[in-house]
């Protein structure tokens, strides 16, 4: 009796380590959205591995065009900037990768759902994350009007973006995405 219990113990301690590891988030993606956006937002796709490794493929870049400034705005409107577009890589140092890590564990990521709100004027983000034996998407329409638990890790990607730590490669590659679930 007392040697089942034990391998009872024993296999339930193994089987709960083990779990822990399933659930490890391998890889980030995020998926920036800007066409619904009233305003400059670029159309990006960004993914993170643990190992610090990221890509980006931007796919838009709207600024305002040179006649904007020289009008006071009177005249205005929005170009591509082309000399943004295009595909980078770059190394994140290990705390910017443990934040962003540890934040999805934090959030729940893995309890999380799709949020669809009806407005016209602000990006659409979705999250997409990997586990060894899932895949997960999350898509926020407006995330600025419900996206609370993830606007700091939506700011803090963007910022990665915006500060230009990539360099620009002529590799061309495919940032997953998924259908949702």
């Amino acid at each position: 009796m007392y040697k089942k219990i034990l391998t009872l113990l024993l296999s339930t301690i193994l089987i709960s380590c083990s779990t822990g590891n399933d659930k490890k988030i391998e890889k980030l993606i995020f998926h920036q959205y800007g066409q619904d956006c009233f305003g400059l937002c670029p159309t990006y796709h960004l993914e993170i591995k643990q190992n610090n490794e990221v890509r980006l493929h931007i796919e838009t870049f709207p600024t305002y065009a040179p006649i904007c400034k020289e009008t006071g705005f009177r005249e205005c409107n929005v170009v591509n900037d082309s000399s943004k577009i295009g595909f980078y890589k770059a190394n994140l140092n290990t705390s910017e990768v443990s934040f962003i890590f540890n934040y999805l564990d934090s959030v729940r990521i893995d309890t999380m759902q799709n949020y669809t709100f009806d407005c016209s004027d602000d990006i659409t983000v979705s999250y997409l994350y990997f586990t060894p034996n899932k895949s997960k998407k999350l898509l926020y329409e407006c995330p600025s009007v419900r996206d609370y638990l993830l606007n700091g890790l939506t700011e803090f990607l963007q910022n990665l973006v915006s500060e230009n730590k990539f360099q620009k490669t002529n590799e061309y590659f495919k940032i997953e995405d998924l259908k949702i679930d």
